[in-house]
């Protein structure tokens, strides 16, 4: 028996044509790595049957189904996958090359993302074991920066239960093109302006922020016979949260004042890894509270955090999202 421990050497992914369907993988997860965790739940009555045992009778079988969460740096041509799967399904991109992938999810609306098909393969270099799941939809994604970083990624799914499949023949490793600290820049304007009007400089640190698509599994009585659910849900949407280490200055006293005041900040993050390509998100917030004090250290410098939450803007400016807003710039033609 060999003791080589089994390795990830292949991650596929592909939209699905038809929802809940499963397809063939057509290009390979490259950007990070893949945890999936079964969430397959049984029930295992105690009933008295006169012996002294634990679970003495069969189990019964509740509920099937799969999480999975990405862990990698962003890069600009898988984050499409992910936005068509928890976003908004986009039919294709606009222009000729570049190509621009713009997300402008409705607030009141379905945006009817996209399912994903996810396959996965371990082998100890002779006898592979291939699983995949269907019907894979986004919860969350979470980007975050820091001063002399790469761009990190994490992003949360569900699907219906893993099924074993035959992984698809090898698929080649994608380029991709990643971002990092110096390839970014931010806007803070007010509402009566519009997106990418005022850039900071020489302030800001850090950012972290996460946006939850509003996607649940819906579950039924006349359950389907995998005993995964039946249909996704859709519910309230937006940025959960938005940090930033910024270092106090000029900056931070005007958005005291704006805190104070409840005042709506439009936050643009840009990044550009080469010209001609970018991905830009926009995002209506307010501060979590109506002030901030606290002042540490970092590397010598005076820092404070804004903490900011999704806000909603009943009339933005032309072409300006009412709370959020993803765009992309690659050289990706299709999904």
């Amino acid at each position: 028996m060999s003791d080589t421990p089994l390795q990830v050497i292949q991650y596929g992914v592909e939209g699905d044509t038809t929802p809940g369907t499963a397809v063939p993988a057509t290009r390979r997860l490259a950007g990070g790595k893949v945890a999936w965790t079964a969430i397959d739940e049984n029930y295992n009555p105690q009933h008295p049957v006169g012996v002294y045992t634990i679970n003495p009778t069969d189990p019964v079988t509740l509920m099937r189904g799969v999480e999975l969460s990405f862990d990698g740096d962003l890069n600009i041509e898988e984050m499409v996958d992910f936005l068509e799967m928890g976003v908004k399904e986009l039919a294709a991109p606009s222009g000729a090359g570049p190509y621009t992938w713009l997300f402008d999810p409705s607030e009141s609306g379905a945006n009817d993302p996209r399912s994903y098909t996810f396959e996965r393969r371990l082998t100890e270099g002779v006898t592979p074991a291939d699983i995949e799941a269907a019907f894979v939809h986004m919860k969350s994604f979470t980007i975050s920066q820091g001063v002399n970083e790469p761009t990190k990624l994490r992003v949360e799914m569900f699907g219906r239960r893993a099924q074993s499949s035959t992984l698809t023949a090898a698929l080649a490793v994608p380029t991709l093109t990643f971002l990092s600290a110096g390839m970014w820049t931010v806007f803070i304007d007010a509402d009566t302006t519009v997106f990418g009007t005022t850039q900071i400089t020489g302030a800001i640190r850090t950012f972290e922020f996460t946006y939850q698509t509003g996607l649940f599994p819906k579950f039924f009585l006349d359950n389907r016979s995998d005993l995964d659910f039946s249909s996704v849900g859709t519910g309230p949407r937006g940025v959960e949260s938005l940090k930033m280490q910024v270092e106090w200055n000029g900056l931070a006293d005007a958005e005291r004042t704006a805190a104070r005041a409840n005042s709506r900040r439009l936050v643009r993050l840009r990044g550009i890894p080469s010209a001609g390509l970018e991905v830009r998100f926009d995002m209506v917030m307010r501060h979590s509270k109506g002030d901030f004090l606290t002042v540490t250290d970092a590397d010598g410098n005076d820092v404070t955090e804004f903490d900011m939450v999704s806000a909603y803007d009943p009339a933005p400016g032309a072409g300006d999202p009412n709370h959020f807003e993803a765009n992309i710039i690659n050289n990706r033609a299709t999904l």
